[in-house]
């Protein structure tokens, strides 16, 4: 009888935890994972290929983006929330960061491609806040099987991310940000899915 229970709980929390809103974050984690690590993982062979960045400017972006980064999710990631909801947050991250990739595939100065670079790693950093807090609203009660979640599809990401990335960059040196591009314009549309089925939202 024990053993039945447990089973039951089990397929229940799985149940209540895979809803179609749910699923969807999750793909999002990987799509964020994956085109973060696909985006990071060749910008220096790209940037230096493409546009010519010395050493000097490639440490300049990667300085300033820490800096960026820092003050969003500190001071401003609260507030962004509060102000707009996760789910306006995670929709707007995604174009953020789709507009930037576009940006820097069209982008003909070095300035240009740092700012687009700003906003796609800002983005990319206040996307995985504001997913796991919608997760968890969403499903309370199963923190554990998210974060359990969360981790795997973030590994995967970061190992698919840069497999993908280093194979199309070999084949045409724009061809990473434009598939990046692709999934990031994919999510960005799915967000509106999220806010069909969570009306709460």
């Amino acid at each position: 009888m024990a053993e039945n229970a447990t089973q039951t709980d089990l397929h229940g929390n799985w149940a209540d935890l895979l809803t179609k809103p749910v699923i969807i974050l999750f793909i999002m984690i990987l799509v964020s994972s994956f085109g973060l690590q696909g985006f990071e993982s060749i910008y220096s062979l790209y940037v230096n290929q493409v546009f010519h960045f010395s050493l000097d400017n490639i440490a300049l972006v990667l300085t300033l983006n820490g800096l960026t980064s820092l003050f969003m999710q500190v001071a401003m990631f609260e507030r962004l929330v509060n102000w707009l909801n996760e789910t306006r947050v995670i929709r707007y991250c995604f174009f953020i960061a789709f507009a930037g990739t576009i940006w820097i595939l069209f982008a003909h100065t070095k300035w240009e491609v740092i700012v687009a670079t700003l906003f796609v790693f800002t983005a990319f950093d206040l996307l995985r806040p504001a997913i796991t807090t919608l997760l968890t609203k969403i499903s309370s009660k199963n923190q554990g099987l998210i974060n359990g979640l969360n981790m795997s599809l973030t590994s995967v990401g970061n190992i698919v991310g840069p497999l993908m990335s280093g194979a199309l960059l070999d084949m045409n040196t724009h061809f990473p940000y434009a598939v990046v591009a692709v999934f990031l314009l994919v999510s960005y549309l799915f967000t509106y899915v999220i806010r069909l089925q969570q009306s709460r939202v």
